[in-house]
């Protein structure tokens, strides 16, 4: 009804091709699993994998792998993971050991499914040593809204055993990954370490509020935002334009701004972006940072958007 709109972006060869590209390529494997005769399937065609932000979004940080479930592929896939035919289409994040780290049952609009794939790569990292975060997303059987629940551990604890020879995996190393994911939620703070926008100051803090107001007004210029930084912002090119990219913003009151630049664009650039969409961003301190990578772009503003590979990327916007 809908065909696969992205069909240089869809990896070929079978799972295990698919999972191996993603290792070499150092990006995770975004899996949609499909049944034809399900119309479900073909709305994620017609609707969210035809979407440019999701588009960029795979492009930048996922290996895309879409089949049938009536494809000996698909029955892999559905026979390894235990994937019911009732829960197809199916929407899953796998890691560079082959664990199920997402999955979603049913239809997903692409503005959802943009904030919950940033939210994955904000929460993971392929270069992080701590255990990933799981999470699976069932249809709602009450016709409301979706819920979204930690894998239980046992659930996940078998997983991991029916999996760990298909994966190459020893029990030892899959036991050790549960309990690192378990220390860290055991050891997790309450409150954000980063700060809360809707907590109460501290009691005991010297300054009153408008102090701290004054104080990050005329400060916060100096030490968060480069210098010039609005007169680096040119008019955004229309789509097509040669010499372009497309970067998604991920803004830290939770909204996705995207916005085409020029590729000899300055970094500091993207700062007058932030600073016109969000309103506190000229007084309250703030990183702009790839979810992926180490690099704060505050050090390099006066680089141009080619030198540092921010080519089709994802930024995201955290209060200091």
């Amino acid at each position: 009804m809908f065909p696969p709109p992205i069909k240089k972006g869809n990896c070929g060869g079978d799972l295990s091709y698919a999972k191996q590209r993603a290792k070499e390529e150092r990006k995770w494997l975004l899996v949609n699993l499909q049944a034809l005769d399900n119309f479900q399937s073909h709305q994620l065609n017609r609707d969210t994998w035809s979407d440019e932000t999701i588009q960029a979004l795979l492009e930048s940080s996922f290996i895309f792998w879409q089949r049938s479930s009536a494809s000996e592929a698909g029955r892999q896939y559905l026979n390894l993971y235990r994937v019911a035919p009732e829960d197809l289409p199916e929407i899953a994040i796998i890691g560079p050991t082959g664990i199920k780290l997402f999955s979603h049952s049913g239809f997903l609009p692409p503005a959802e499914l943009s904030g919950m794939v940033l939210e994955f790569l904000e929460q993971n990292s392929l270069d992080s040593k701590d255990a990933p975060k799981m999470r699976q997303r069932k249809r709602s059987t009450s016709g409301g809204e979706d819920l979204a629940l930690p894998v239980p551990s046992s659930t996940a604890s078998a997983q991991r055993t029916d999996l760990a020879d298909e994966l190459g995996l020893s029990a030892e190393d899959l036991e050790l990954e549960r309990a690192l994911q378990m220390s860290m939620a055991a050891a997790e703070p309450l409150g954000d370490e980063r700060g809360d926008a809707e907590g109460s100051p501290t009691p005991d803090l010297a300054q009153s509020e408008e102090e701290q107001a004054l104080s990050s007004e005329k400060g916060a210029a100096a030490t968060h935002l480069p210098p010039g930084f609005k007169d680096t912002l040119r008019n955004e090119p229309e789509k097509g334009v040669p010499n372009t990219t497309r970067l998604q913003l991920r803004l830290a009151d939770g909204r996705t701004l995207v916005r085409r630049f020029f590729l000899d664009d300055k970094i500091a650039a993207i700062y007058a972006v932030v600073c016109a969409e969000v309103e506190e961003a000229s007084s309250r301190a703030f990183t702009l940072q790839p979810p992926m990578n180490s690099l704060e772009l505050l050090s390099v503003a006066d680089s141009t958007l080619e030198d540092c590979d921010l080519t089709n990327s994802k930024i995201i916007m955290r209060w200091v």
